[in-house]
């Protein structure tokens, strides 16, 4: 069965358009609220899910609201914000100078630092923190601690084989007051990905887990106009699974076929029906 890149912003279309497509890993954003206390108890930060109307698609968007409290005798808010980043850990400063926020999850901000006023320093992406040549080689991420002057963030950064055991493991530090990664994310000299052309005003998304990789070009109301995903194997990358939407129409692209029939196969849907199909050496892969 093919195995998929599968990252957040497909999960759903995954899901939808190719049902035999192993979408293992979607991850589900928090629905209850959590709260984190800082080390000295004197700090704590409130997560509250909730939803707002898209001005872009007129349909419910999930938010969050993000609240810093002085914990003593009177409890007091420090400040409040609400965002549309959806994460399920943090940490808090002894002093309340920084809060962080994060989700160890691909696509959208994975990590945010706000100072104490709550305004943005930083908020840095997956790839800000694992490079897209670390993901291929079996690299995740993990919140670790902030260190003992609490003006750096560590991370460890682990690389797991097609068994999922770890093989082993590093500790990359992030500096609070900038969101500067030190020890930063390496990418091999002449390291490429494969070109994918997204038409404006959609925007080019890169998801990739241990030898695949998904390139994905979502549109402002989040909507998917195409997806490529790809296999590395010896340093090169093979296209194994595409998707293209014409409006309410889409077309598939698969490298192998059923166990009962050859590959490449292309299935064409019209209003939500199939209407072609067929596989075969004389089924081309789009460009």
């Amino acid at each position: 069965m093919l195995r998929a890149a599968v990252y957040s912003l497909c999960c759903s279309v995954l899901v939808i358009w190719w049902p035999g497509h192993p979408a293992h890993g979607c991850p589900i954003p928090p629905t209850e609220p959590w709260t984190q206390a800082s080390a000295n108890g004197a700090f704590e930060l409130i997560f509250e899910p909730g939803e707002r109307p898209s001005q872009e698609s007129g349909s419910w968007r999930r938010e969050a609201t993000y609240r810093l409290e002085r914990v003593g005798a009177r409890r007091e808010v420090v400040w409040e914000v609400r965002s549309p980043e959806l994460h399920d850990m943090g940490f808090v400063a002894n002093d309340g100078d920084y809060v962080v926020t994060a989700r160890a999850w691909p696509g959208g901000d994975a990590l945010t630092i706000r100072n104490s006023a709550g305004a943005l320093i930083r908020s840095l992406a997956n790839h800000d923190l694992v490079s897209i040549a670390e993901q291929l080689e079996g690299a995740r991420w993990s919140l670790k601690e902030l260190d003992a002057s609490q003006e750096y963030l560590e991370i460890e950064v682990a690389f797991y084989n097609d068994s999922s055991e770890q093989q082993r493991a590093i500790t990359r530090r992030i500096q609070l007051m900038d969101g500067f990664v030190l020890d930063s994310p390496n990418t091999p000299p002449g390291f490429q990905l494969p070109a994918v052309a997204c038409s404006a005003p959609a925007a080019l998304q890169v998801g990739a887990s241990l030898h695949y990789l998904t390139l994905a070009c979502i549109d402002a109301a989040r909507d998917h106009r195409v997806i490529r995903e790809y296999e590395l194997r010896d340093e090169h990358f093979r296209l194994v699974w595409a998707l293209e939407f014409e409006g309410e129409d889409r077309r598939s692209w698969r490298a192998r076929g059923a166990e009962d029939e050859p590959g490449p196969c292309e299935t064409v849907y019209r209003n939500g029906k199939v209407v072609s199909e067929r596989c075969g050496p004389g089924v081309t892969p789009p460009p």
